[in-house]
Formats: C-alpha cells, structure tokens, sequence
C-alpha cells in the first residue's frame, strides 16, 4: 500500500468534501424553515465573534497544512494538528448555528477523514516523515 498515495487521497477528500459541503449549505438555506431562516439572518449580521476569528485562522492553516502533508513537510503534520484544534475551538466559540441534513453529512465525513488522516500521519510508517529530526550529540559519536 502506498501510504503518500493514501495521504494525498485523504487530503484531496477532505477538500472537497468541505468545498460540496459549504455549496449545499448555501443552496439549502432556503430550505429551513422560516423562523430559522430569520435566526441565520440576524446571526450573520452581528460583529464577528473570537469563534468566528478562529475558524478563520483554522481555515488558513488548513490550507497551508494540506500543502505540507501533500510535501511531506516535517511541520505538516503540527499544522494540521493546530488547524483541527483551532477549527474545534471557534466551533465550541461560534454559538448556536443550523445547517441542514445533508450538510451535516458532509461535515461529518470530513471528520471521518480527518480521523483517517490523523492516522496515517501519526501511525503509519509515515509518520516518520514528520517526526523531528535528531541531531546526534557529540556523546553519540564516541
């Protein structure tokens, strides 16, 4: 099996699946009922909130970390990381928010490719491609 093939994969999944899930999240608003359409309209207008300012910087760091998981970058996989760990922070800070049946389904198969990538790239073979590299010391060379 080859593991950078099953990396690359995992990445160019996880992207589309957030590109097709923000297109049916637009195009299915108007499917909610109107109560909660009115809801997202008053939310979208009020000032950005620290949730909303993080879930920018994560999305800036996914962007950047998929070009260096895709590279193999020795830091990578830490942007990777900080990019899942700063998306579940502004998502735990946005507050309420509503999307559809199939944009749920979208987003929660991208978590499942996420947890897939953070596999290989932790417990994989592959893994070794992140890892720090060790500098030997002089006591190493005697």
């Amino acid at each position: 099996m080859n593991l950078v093939r099953t990396l690359r994969s995992l990445i160019l999944c996880e992207i589309g699946l957030s590109l097709i899930g923000m297109v049916v999240y637009v195009a299915s608003r108007h499917s909610l009922p109107p109560e909660i359409q009115r809801f997202l309209t008053g939310h979208r207008q009020r000032a950005w909130s620290s949730g909303d300012w993080l879930l920018l910087l994560s999305l800036v760091l996914a962007v950047f970390s998929w070009i260096g998981l895709w590279r193999l970058w020795q830091k990578g996989r830490a942007l990777y990381t900080a990019a899942t760990v700063t998306g579940v922070a502004g998502t735990a800070l946005i507050g309420p928010y509503v999307r559809s049946g199939p944009v749920e389904a979208m987003f929660g198969l991208g978590l499942i490719v996420t947890g897939l990538i953070f596999g290989v790239t932790y417990f994989s073979d592959l893994r070794h491609h992140f890892d720090r590299a060790v500098v030997p010391t002089p006591r190493d060379a005697a």
